[in-house]
C-alpha cells in the first residue's frame, strides 16, 4: 500500500512534532505519584526509628527537622519539577507520615498512665495537634510551588 506508514505526497520542511500518548502519560504521572509518596514517607518517619525516645521534646524536634523538613524540601522539588501527579503522591506519603506521626504521639502518650516511666515533656494535645499541623505544612507547600498551568480547569490548555 502506498500509506504505509502514510507516505502521503505533502513534503515537510520540518519533522512533524512527536506528541506523547496517553498510555505514556498516565504511565508517568501514575509512576511519579508512587514514588513520590514513597520516598516522601520514608523521608519523614526515619528519624523515628533511629530516636526511639521522643517522648522529650528535644528528641521529637531532632525527628522533625531530621526527617519532615527535608520531606517538604523534596515535596516541594517534586511539585514543581514533576507537577500534580508527584505533588498528589508527596501529599498522599505526607499524609501517612502523619498518621505514623499519630500513633507514634499517641504510643508515647500512654506513658502518662503507666507508673514509673518518663513523662511526656508535650502537653496531650499534640497528639493530634503535631500531626495535622504536618498535615496544613503538606497542603501548603504543594500551594505555593504548583505551577498555574497544572491547576488550569478553565479549558483553554485542554486541547
Amino acid at each position: 500500500m502506498s500509506f504505509e506508514p502514510l507516505q502521503t505526497d505533502e513534503k515537510l520542511e520540518t519533522p512533524a512534532p512527536t506528541e506523547r500518548d496517553t498510555d505514556t502519560v498516565m504511565l508517568v504521572g501514575c509512576t511519579g505519584f508512587v514514588v513520590s509518596s514513597l520516598i516522601t514517607y520514608v523521608i519523614a518517619i526515619w528519624p523515628f526509628f533511629l530516636f526511639t525516645e521522643t517522648h522529650r521534646l528535644l528528641q521529637l524536634a531532632q525527628c522533625a527537622l531530621l526527617g519532615m523538613l527535608p520531606a517538604l524540601l523534596f515535596g516541594a522539588y517534586v511539585t514543581r519539577r514533576f507537577g500534580l501527579a508527584s505533588a498528589a503522591g508527596f501529599i498522599g506519603g505526607g499524609l501517612s507520615a502523619a498518621i505514623f506521626l499519630y500513633l507514634r504521639l499517641l504510643e508515647v502518650n500512654l506513658r502518662r498512665v503507666q507508673r514509673g516511666l518518663e513523662q511526656p515533656d508535650f502537653p496531650e494535645s499534640w497528639v493530634w495537634l503535631a500531626p495535622f499541623a504536618w498535615v496544613l505544612m503538606l497542603f501548603l507547600v504543594v500551594a505555593i510551588m504548583i505551577r498555574p498551568s497544572e491547576i488550569d480547569i478553565s479549558g483553554r490548555n485542554s486541547g
